[in-house]
């Protein structure tokens, strides 16, 4: 979340001021409350939205259940295959299929600043 921070310093920002706004009804050492993380709206959107680009999760197995010709290579029926999903969110050379020209990320960003990039045409 940090790095993403860094690079979008308008986001950055507006986190900051969410903090600050809570931070001033607070007196000095006092803990924060069930009721100011529910008032970190921003916050709690910035979140959601580094775990969606960068999941904890980034990949899975799978069983393949019948045999696959990959480029040329045989996956028999019954081998465990290994998914990586960072790699796809990260270079879309590895997506060469035309359908995703245009906006690659479809999940808005619930008002976020962020800013969609458009996969390179070729």
């Amino acid at each position: 979340m940090l790095r993403l921070l860094c690079k979008n310093p308008d986001v950055c920002k507006a986190v900051l001021q969410e903090e600050e706004e809570i931070a001033k009804s607070k007196t000095s050492g006092e803990p924060l409350t069930w009721e100011d993380l529910a008032r970190m709206k921003y916050i709690w959107r910035v979140a959601m939205e580094t775990l969606r680009m960068v999941p904890p999760v980034f990949g899975g197995f799978r069983l393949a259940s019948r045999d696959i010709d990959y480029g040329g290579y045989l996956i028999p029926r019954g081998w465990q295959l290994q998914s990586i999903n960072l790699v796809t969110l990260y270079s879309w050379e590895l997506c060469s299929d035309d359908q995703y020209i245009g906006d690659p990320l479809l999940v808005p960003t619930q008002g976020l600043l962020f800013r969609n990039v458009p996969k390179i045409q070729k």
